[in-house]
Order: C-alpha cells, then structure tokens, then sequence
C-alpha cells in the first residue's frame, strides 16, 4: 500500500489534535468557564506528564483559537481529499 506522500498528497499526512466541544447555543459564559477549567487541568504537572509520556505535545488555548484550528484543518482535509484517489468501487 502506498503512503500518502507516494501517492502524491504529502499534506495528508497530518497530525491528530483533540479538544473539548460543546453542542451549538451552549451559553458562552458556560463555554468560557469549561475552558478555564481545562486550561487550569492541562497545564498542570500530572497531566503534562501523563500527555508528554505519550508522545503528545499538550497546549490550551481559548475557544476561538480551537474552533479556528477545526476550521482550518476542515478545508486542509477537504482539499486532500478531493485531490485524494478514493473510489468506493
């Protein structure tokens, strides 16, 4: 099987980022305080440690810049997967 970079699409060999997301119309002093609370936990020692001991590289930030980054990846992927050889035959 080829890998993507042999196939010609490079760029869709991509990281994996998770995050947190709350249904649509969830109060933003509601999404404001679950992402305080996540930033205080994330940037705590036992759970940098937990993250950094399984190869990931933990960062917060606030909602608008995961919502971008969703965003962002969303047409990246779109973008490979329309140049993508996929057939469902």
């Amino acid at each position: 099987m080829p890998t993507w970079a042999e196939l010609g699409l490079p760029e869709a060999n991509l990281a994996s980022d998770f995050g947190l997301m709350a249904p649509a119309g969830t109060p933003p002093g509601v999404v404001q305080r679950l992402n305080q609370l996540v930033n205080q936990v994330l940037d705590g020692p036992v759970l940098q440690d937990l993250l950094r001991n399984a190869d990931n590289l933990p960062f917060g930030g606030s909602a608008a810049r995961f919502t971008a980054l969703v965003r962002q990846e969303f047409q990246q992927h779109q973008a490979v997967l329309q140049r993508a050889p996929i057939s469902l035959d």
